[in-house]
């Protein structure tokens, strides 16, 4: 009885979140580019294609943040995802049968679970990581006459950061990809994430991760790619269906052609595992000093050459598929993170020796 009347609850705060999704839709509209454009590039596969070669390209530390913190982030969401299950306001008010006419866009259908969003978790976290930096440079820049100025100043660098976050979830809520209330736990958790991997250098945890020995580093990028296994086999023996979102996003879209594979779970857990083998591989990370300059030519250089190559990937078979995105990730990861930086230092090693 207890809990037949919480899941009568539930439906109902749903219901209420589903009807604000509807009024957000109708002042905004669902098509509003600054949103959809918002949504698009605060994906996870952005921060790994994009912002993970630039930023490493310029310092190998925050490089390394960036990757530690958005394929952390991403691979949290997504167990949690499977293990809370929770829906997306888009087939849901279909499933439920409510006179709710949610509308949806080019980038409303995701095929995975709804809770945590992932968008908002992933730029919550990653962003911490810049603010984080931030925090610093100001703390040590701003000294003696200049010190009244670094409280107004760190104070507006957290409004900007809270202010991105709930456009974000705007954005995300916009569309009905999200209920309010996954974009808020998502805030929360990829906050939490970030403070606790990369916030104080004596006891965060990427201070830690950033030295350790290669063996060890990759004995717990292993872990973590074998937990995402065990979780869905665990789906699988309880007799659960790890794809059973992926059908509704396809029986309810109305633009089947917007599903893309690189929104499942599974997708997303073979690149992070990609990424995770990379740390370990990549594993103690060396702080090379170079010209940032240098860095971003060598980078682009490399990921020139690297796209060249994307013709080949395997379409078909789907063993192949993430095979080829596992290795791929692993791959530009240990590149980014020891050939890039060791290559790129080596013109400031040459000026020193003449």
């Amino acid at each position: 009885m207890a809990l037949a009347s919480t899941g009568s609850y539930y439906k109902l705060f749903l219901k209420g979140e589903a009807s604000f999704i509807l009024f957000l839709q109708n002042v905004l509209d669902e098509d509003n580019m600054f949103f959809l454009r918002l949504s698009k590039y605060c994906e996870t596969s952005y921060a790994i294609g994009i912002l993970f070669p630039v930023f490493a390209s310029l310092d190998t530390k925050l490089g390394f943040q960036v990757l530690l913190v958005s394929s952390f982030s991403e691979w949290g969401s997504t167990l949690l995802k499977w293990i809370l299950a929770e829906p997306r306001p888009y087939w849901w008010v279909q499933e439920e049968k409510l006179n709710i006419p949610l509308r949806q866009s080019e980038l409303t259908c995701e095929t995975g679970p709804g809770s945590p969003s992932g968008h908002v978790m992933c730029c919550a976290a990653l962003q911490y990581v810049f603010l984080h930096w931030l925090i610093v440079w100001c703390n040590e820049s701003f000294t003696n006459e200049w010190a009244k100025y670094k409280n107004p100043i760190l104070g507006f660098f957290w409004i900007v950061y809270i202010s991105l976050i709930v456009l974000i979830a705007v954005a995300r809520v916009n569309i009905a990809a999200h209920f309010p209330h996954q974009c808020i736990f998502g805030a929360t958790l990829g906050y939490l994430l970030a403070n606790f991997l990369i916030d104080d250098p004596e006891w965060g945890v990427s201070h830690g991760l950033l030295k350790l020995p290669k063996t060890k580093m990759f004995a717990l990028a292993v872990f973590f790619s074998l937990l995402s296994g065990c979780v869905y086999g665990a789906h699988l023996l309880l007799g659960y269906d790890p794809g059973w979102s992926i059908k509704l996003a396809f029986k309810w879209c109305r633009r089947p052609d917007t599903v893309s594979v690189y929104t499942t779970p599974i997708y997303c857990l073979v690149r992070d595992a990609g990424c995770f083998i990379g740390l370990g591989l990549a594993s103690p990370i060396k702080e090379r000093k170079f010209y940032p300059i240098v860095g971003a030519i060598v980078t682009t250089l490399f990921f020139v050459s690297t796209r060249l190559l994307k013709p080949m990937m395997p379409n078909n078979d789907p063993f192949q598929f993430y095979l080829f995105h596992f290795l791929d990730n692993t791959f530009i990861s240990v590149c980014l993170l020891t050939v890039i930086p060791y290559i790129a230092s080596l013109v400031k090693l040459k000026e020193k020796v003449n």
